[in-house]
């Protein structure tokens, strides 16, 4: 089986701290929170293509952009646990 990008700097990670003794949890964490802000970029970027497939279409450019930007933004701080509670 072919590891991915990501399991290779996971595996190297838990290689590492076997010789160091640094503490792994941390440093995946970081590297978690490294894909779920590039996978909002990539939304972003495909944000446009998408919409085209389901509407045969391209959007309305700078309304859809940033409403389509404010969504995936504040799913990738939910997904981080970054966003302050509202009261």
């Amino acid at each position: 089986m072919v590891m991915t990008k990501r399991e290779q700097i996971e595996q190297a990670i838990i290689s590492a701290s076997a010789f160091t003794g640094n503490d792994t949890e941390e440093l995946l964490q970081e590297v978690d929170k490294v894909y779920k802000k590039a996978k909002a970029f990539d939304d972003i970027d495909n944000a446009d293509e998408l919409y085209y497939e389901e509407h045969g279409e391209y959007p309305p450019f700078e309304e859809f952009l940033s409403e389509k930007i404010n969504e995936i933004v504040f799913k990738c701080l939910n997904d981080l646990g970054e966003l302050e509670d509202e009261e």
